[in-house]
């Protein structure tokens, strides 16, 4: 499995808005019928008012049932105006 995204975002900051846009793909393989995988790169170039960033990440989810889901990722900058490492983990659960 495997996807791409395009996009435009505007943050209202005062008066001068920040327009970024964001470039992204990922690829993930499955592990059973309960794991599975990804990787991706992201590039949020700024249009106005915005730094420009780009990431490469990685992440990791297991179903605990049909309703909880654990994960984790992680993502690393690849330029100087990106954070240079960030680290999520997480519990989603439907309702």
């Amino acid at each position: 499995m495997g996807g791409a995204l395009a996009g435009v975002s505007r943050t209202p900051d005062g008066g001068d808005d920040a327009w970024t846009g964001a470039f992204a793909v990922s690829i993930g393989r499955g592990f059973g019928e309960h794991a599975n995988a990804y990787v991706e790169m992201g590039v949020f170039p700024g249009f106005h008012a915005a730094s420009s960033e780009s990431y490469v990440g990685t992440g990791v989810a297991y179903l605990t049932s049909d309703d909880v889901q654990l994960d984790a990722s992680c993502d690393f900058g690849l330029n100087g105006d990106s954070t240079d490492a960030q680290f999520a983990a997480g519990v989603s659960w439907r309702f």
